[in-house]
This record gives structure tokens, sequence and C-alpha cells, in this order.
């Protein structure tokens, strides 16, 4: 079973999709987080790797993640990039994912493209408002990606928020099912997992 968790940065996506492992046991799932597949940019300098759009699919390897979530699916074991935000660069090391019953995707653009989105069972939008997510992202950069309020604030209008219009937030229409105010919404995410569960039962999974 493939679920899909989609959202606005700092939208709270990768807590559901954490609650939801916990909840589930993580035995049973394998996790993939959309943020792993960023195109390695050492071949450019500091200063133009600043001037990217990391908010466009094109930062993104998604046909890679695409071909990861089928691998697993069919039960075989993927390595899975791994990024370091703080230099644009993808880290010389991988992370091993072996195959499990319920796959869980999160990202940004796991919805709005095409080929990953038509591998769903389940579609999760979470829809939180973009002025929290922006508080989030504003914390989350500075403490774990060693940003400063400036530049976050820059890449925010420059091509956040444009993408977000344009890719994120009509990929909600996609949703099969749509969270409320992100992991902190109890009792969306206890009604996710028992949709999990009875769709488990009825596969026979």
């Amino acid at each position: 079973m493939i679920i899909l968790i989609s959202g606005l940065s700092g939208s709270g996506k990768t807590t559901v999709a954490k609650k939801l492992i916990e909840l589930i046991g993580v035995g049973h799932v394998s996790y993939l987080h959309q943020d792993a597949y960023y195109k390695d940019q050492s071949h450019l300098s500091i200063e133009e790797r600043d001037q990217l759009n990391f908010d466009h699919p094109d930062a993104l390897e998604l046909d890679l993640l695409s071909e990861h979530i089928s691998l697993l699916s069919n039960g075989e074991i993927i390595k899975q990039p791994q990024y370091d935000f703080s230099t644009h660069t993808r880290k010389n090391e991988y992370k091993i994912v072996y195959p499990k019953e319920i796959i869980i995707v999160d990202g940004i653009h796991v919805l709005s493209y095409e080929k990953i989105r038509n591998l769903a069972d389940i579609k999760v939008y979470v829809d939180v408002d973009s002025d929290i997510c922006f508080i989030r992202r504003l914390q989350r950069d500075i403490k774990e990606r060693s940003r400063t309020v400036d530049s976050v604030i820059s890449q925010y209008l420059k091509t956040v928020k444009p993408m977000q219009e344009l890719y994120i937030t009509p990929s909600r229409k996609y949703a099969d099912i749509i969270i409320k105010e992100g992991g902190f919404n109890k009792v969306a995410i206890d009604l996710l997992n028992e949709k999990i569960l009875n769709q488990q039962k009825e596969s026979g999974i």
C-alpha cells in the first residue's frame, strides 16, 4: 500500500508521516522523504547555488523517487540518497530502505507530479495556513539548515510562494483525504490510520 502525503512547505507533512508510522508500527512501514532527492549542485559555486529555485520540480530527481517507490512496492531494497541542505550538495552516502507492506512518502511535489501520484493507493494533503507554514519554515531553516533570516525571507518571496501557487496548492484537488492543522489533528490522523487498517484487511495485506 502506497500513501502519499503532500502540502505546503512547513505544513507538517513529515509530522503526520511520523505519527502515522508510530500508529502503524515502524516494522511495517518503508518511509521516503522527497527532500532526499534534491539534485546535487556541487558543480556550481555557492553563490550560484543560492540563486537556484529549489521549490520547482526540476530541482528534484522525481523520476528516481518514482522508481524507488516502484522498487519497494515490488519487494526490492533501495539506496535512498542523502542531501546536505547547508551546502546544497548530495552526501557521499546512502540510506538503505527495506521493502515493507506499507510505503509512506512525503513531500511538496508528491501529488503535483503525475508519475508519482499515479502510484498511490491513498493521497493525503496537509492543509495549514500559509502564514503558519512560513513561520515554521523560517524556524526550521535557521535551526537545521544554517540559514539566515534574510535569506529565508528572500527565498520565500522569490521562489517558495510562487511555486506554492503554481504547483502545490493546486495539487490539493488530487487528495483523497485533507488533514487540517497537520500533525496536531489527532482525530484526522487516527481516522487515516483506521482507513489504512481497513484497506489492509480488504487487500489481505
